[in-house]
């Protein structure tokens, strides 16, 4: 079975996969909540995976997306021809013009594997914010990693691809290994595929400890996209943050 990297097969798969999202309540909370009298004029969504986000953001907006799968870019630019996007890694990335609205959305963070990388990340914000510039984003709950993934297989047919997603959570080093594998049956025959994923929780103090460090200030902590207060039972919480 060939082994490849994250969001490759997925990418084909994923809009499918997570159509349960309400990508529309996403936009209007993060829009509502950090511009309420105005429309950002330029707005950088990471990890912007096929670009659904941005399908409820004002027109006059110019919207770029970073995304570090290629397979995911190339959805996104057919999906949104409107918008730029393009390759990049959320840890490093440097843009020629600043953002007054970045976001970064559906537990992409945990991506990152360590503190260290999280300030890393924050820093790249500040550096590509304006002054006085907005960015949203939210991290998976360890109440989320722990009661909907851990021992969890999700399984699904969809076309000629069957779809296994299994999750493993390990407390002790507050990480999540998810094995996404992929049986497609087409013209060329049967093919196997499998993807690894690896995300980290990061607890609100490590946030808030590595946005000190970075220089933003942090405004707001909310739960799933409904309110700005913070609800240990959520699954996602949002942080609204801008630069100082």
């Amino acid at each position: 079975m060939q082994i490849i990297k994250p969001y490759s097969k997925f990418a084909e798969i994923y809009d499918h996969v997570m159509g349960h999202i309400d990508f529309k309540k996403w936009a209007l909370f993060i829009l509502n909540s950090g511009f309420p009298n105005k429309i950002p004029s330029r707005a950088l969504d990471l990890g912007c995976g096929t670009g659904s986000l941005f399908t409820y953001f004002p027109a006059m907006t110019y919207k770029v997306g970073m995304d570090i799968s290629s397979e995911m870019i190339a959805t996104a630019n057919k999906n949104y021809p409107s918008a730029k996007f393009q390759l990049g890694d959320i840890r490093n990335f440097q843009f020629d013009s600043a953002f007054d609205l970045i976001t970064c959305n559906h537990d992409t963070i945990n991506y990152l594997t360590s503190v260290g990388e999280l300030e890393q990340h924050f820093a790249s914000i500040w550096n590509n914010l304006s002054d006085n510039g907005y960015y949203f984003f939210d991290v998976s709950s360890e109440r989320n990693l722990t009661e909907n993934f851990h021992d969890k297989i999700f399984r699904e047919t969809i076309g000629n691809t069957f779809f296994i997603w299994e999750n493993s959570y390990d407390q002790i080093n507050k990480e999540i290994i998810s094995s996404l594998y992929f049986g497609i049956n087409d013209e060329n025959g049967f093919t196997e595929f499998r993807e690894v994923h690896k995300q980290r929780y990061f607890s609100n103090d490590e946030i808030k400890s590595a946005l000190d460090k970075s220089g933003l200030q942090l405004l707001k902590i909310g739960s799933d996209y409904k309110k700005w207060t913070y609800d240990k039972n959520a699954s996602l919480i949002n942080f609204k943050v801008r630069k100082k």
